[in-house]
């Protein structure tokens, strides 16, 4: 019987170091996954650093493109507006000018009409005088 229990503790032991040998690589796959966690760990740290910043620019942007917005709104939009205000009075100052330009002329040929009536007359004043 001692044979037997002697035997049995050899198998059990046997069965123990094939145990303990699992238990090593158990343990050295272990500290592989923890070195591939802290690895991931860092990762994920610089990606949430790399969001952040483009979080933070893209805010800027956002508050450029509002600030850009707003000058449009504000600044562009009513200085397009007093052109256009000064472009409709010009349009209209330019129409009186042609109506006074029309004006004028049909005045200028009138006058010329006249003038050269006058020098009718006083040429016919002066041949009569000679003649007198």
């Amino acid at each position: 019987m001692d044979e037997k229990i002697l035997e049995i503790l050899t198998a059990i032991q046997a069965d123990m170091q094939g145990m303990k040998s699992e238990m090593q690589g158990m343990k050295s796959d272990m500290q592989g996954m923890k070195s591939e966690m802290q690895e991931m760990k860092s990762e994920i740290k610089d990606l949430r650093s790399q969001v952040n910043c483009i979080d933070n620019r893209l805010a800027d942007v956002d508050n450029r493109t509002r600030n850009i917005e707003l000058t449009l709104e504000n600044v562009v939009a009513k200085e397009i507006k007093i052109i256009a205000e000064g472009h409709l009075d010009i349009s209209r100052n330019l129409e009186n000018y042609r109506k006074d330009a029309e004006g004028l002329k049909i005045y200028r040929e009138n006058f010329e009409i006249r003038l050269l009536e006058l020098e009718k007359e006083v040429q016919k004043l002066k041949s009569e005088r000679k003649m007198a």
